[in-house]
């Protein structure tokens, strides 16, 4: 699978703006920010992983 997966670098640059408000969000305890964030950067990897599994 490593060798047919093509990194966008797009999505690279999302995923490491997601991952900084999940930080953020966790710095700032903030529970509702944390689920959402979460919730966002899971749905958005899936559904970007997801092409590699069909």
């Amino acid at each position: 699978m490593q060798q047919n997966v093509n990194l966008n670098k797009s999505r690279i640059k999302q995923s490491i703006e997601e991952h900084k408000q999940i930080i953020t969000a966790l710095e700032e305890r903030d529970v509702n920010a944390v689920l959402a964030v979460m919730s966002k950067h899971i749905d958005n990897s899936g559904k970007y992983w997801a092409r590699y599994l069909s």
